[in-house]
């Protein structure tokens, strides 16, 4: 008999044990997977941030496949999928920005060649990696009159842009593969209306 009831305690203290490592392999295994998911979404949140929208999906795939209820990562794929486009253009915008700029130098330059200028500026320095494709819209040819003096150095391109554009009252539009130039209110842009004074004649008229 009492060979039986040591035989049931031990028959128990083995089923608790295995119990007992069940359970801390189950907590083990929750816990790889969500630093798992929390890895993928930190790799989309990062590809997002830097514009690689591509990378950033698959991440979010491979995240939300472990864990389909991960708030972050789902807050994030409804972020991609409202801003669109918006995030590549920001990221070619932020990269062309932060090309530094040793020394720009214009005196009375029109506005083509001040662009132009910056252009080959910052191609050259980025050595080759940055191709700004400026096109300036000026249908109206309101720029012709412009002359643009400006001196600055080890600044980078995007504050001389800034400058740029201050200086001669056009904005910048920045797309996939091209950066638009255009005068501030459009090239359609209508001057205000002149009003028109009566003279003494149409009084009378009246």
């Amino acid at each position: 008999m009492k060979s039986v009831i040591t035989l049931i305690k031990c028959s128990t203290c083995i089923l608790l044990t295995t119990g007992a490592l069940n359970a801390q392999q189950t907590i083990k295994e929750r816990q790889q997977r969500a630093q798992q998911v929390e890895l993928f979404y930190n790799m989309a949140a990062r590809a997002y941030e830097d514009g690689d929208v591509t990378a950033a999906r698959e991440a979010l795939r491979s995240a939300l496949s472990i864990n389909r209820s991960h708030a972050h990562s789902i807050a994030l794929a409804r972020r991609m999928k409202t801003s669109g486009n918006q995030t590549v253009l920001a990221r070619r915008k932020r990269i062309f920005s932060n090309v530094m700029i040793p020394l720009i130098d214009l005196n009375e330059a029109s506005v083509k060649d001040a662009i132009k200028v910056l252009a080959t500026t910052v191609e050259t320095q980025s050595k080759g990696k940055v191709i700004p494709n400026f096109i300036i819209h000026d249908r109206n040819n309101k720029l012709d009159k412009v002359k643009i003096t400006l001196k600055l150095k080890n600044v980078p391109a995007g504050d001389v842009l800034d400058h740029l554009l201050r200086s001669s009252g056009t904005t910048a539009s920045f797309g996939k593969y091209t950066t638009i130039i255009r005068s501030r209110g459009g090239d359609n842009a209508k001057s205000p209306p002149i009003k028109k004074l009566k003279n003494k004649e149409a009084d009378f008229d009246d």
